[in-house]
C-alpha cells in the first residue's frame, strides 16, 4: 500500500506545521462517572489549537478505549486536531483514528502500512538517533523523541535530556518531523526551544492542568504559534 502524493502531502504539511501534542489518560474520567469533564477537556484542546490528541491509557480495557477514542474520534472529526491511538493498530481502525503512534516493541512501521489506509499518520517513539534515523528510513510519518525530563504521567530508568534532541535535529538522516516527549512544561520548554526544537508532547502538564485550554496557550506562546 503506497501514499497518493496528495495524501502524502497532506499529512506532511500537516506535521511539519504542528508544534503541540497532547498525551491523555481517561481512565479516572471514566472510573468517577466524570465523563463531561473529559468531553470538556477534549473541547479545551481542540480550541486551543492542540495539533494531536493521543490516547494513552493501558488501563483500560478494548471496549473502554474503543468508547473513548469513538467519542474522541466525534469530537475532533471537523476540527483541526488529529486523533491519535497509542500502540494499537487494531483500535485505531475500529475508533477510525487520525493515526497510531507505536513503540520500539510494537508493531512493525511496515506492518502498520499494510494495514491502515494511506491518510493515516503513523508515528513511533525513539530512544537514540539510531532509531530516529531508522523510524525515519522505514516510512515512520513522525518521531517522538525522548524522555527528555523526569515525568509526571510515566516512570522511566533514564532521561536523554535535551542532547539527544539536539543530536536527532542535527542529523541529517533523520527527514521526518520530531516532538520532544517527557517532563515538558512552561519551566523547561525553553531549553528545548533554544536548541531549535519547536514540537512538543505533554502529557500532565496540559492534560491535568486547571485550564487545559490556558496551559496548552501559554505552551503555544512559547513556541511562537498563535
Amino acid at each position: 500500500m503506497t501514499n497518493s502524493p496528495k495524501t502524502a502531502i497532506a499529512k506532511s504539511e500537516f506535521l511539519l506545521n504542528a508544534r503541540l501534542y497532547v498525551l491523555i489518560d481517561s481512565v479516572d474520567f471514566l472510573e468517577t462517572q466524570r465523563c463531561p469533564q473529559l468531553i470538556d477537556l477534549i473541547h479545551q484542546l481542540i480550541e486551543s489549537k492542540t495539533s494531536l490528541i493521543q490516547l494513552r491509557d493501558k488501563r483500560l480495557n478494548d471496549r473502554q478505549v474503543i468508547d473513548v477514542g469513538r467519542l474522541i474520534r466525534k469530537l475532533t472529526r471537523d476540527s483541526d486536531t488529529r486523533f491519535i491511538m497509542n500502540d494499537r493498530v487494531d483500535l485505531a481502525l475500529a475508533t477510525d483514528a487520525d493515526g497510531v503512534h507505536l513503540g520500539q516493541e510494537d508493531m512493525l512501521i511496515r506492518d502498520a502500512k499494510e494495514i491502515l489506509s494511506p491518510e493515516k499518520i503513523i508515528g513511533i517513539s525513539t530512544h537514540s538517533v539510531e532509531q530516529a534515523v531508522k523510524a525515519s528510513q522505514t516510512g515512520a510519518d513522525y518521531i517522538g523523541v525522548g524522555p527528555v525530563f523526569q515525568s509526571t504521567t510515566k516512570s522511566f530508568r533514564e532521561h536523554v535530556g535535551v542532547s539527544l534532541i539536539r543530536d536527532v535535529l542535527a542529523s541529517g538522516d533523520v527527514l521526518v518531523p520530531s516532538f520532544a516527549i517527557g517532563g515538558i512544561d512552561l519551566t523547561n520548554v525553553q531549553s528545548l526551544i533554544e536548541i531549535g526544537m519547536c514540537r512538543i508532547a505533554v502529557s500532565g502538564s496540559v492534560a491535568r492542568a486547571e485550564s487545559p485550554a490556558e496551559a496548552a496557550a501559554a505552551l503555544l506562546k512559547k513556541l511562537q504559534i498563535k
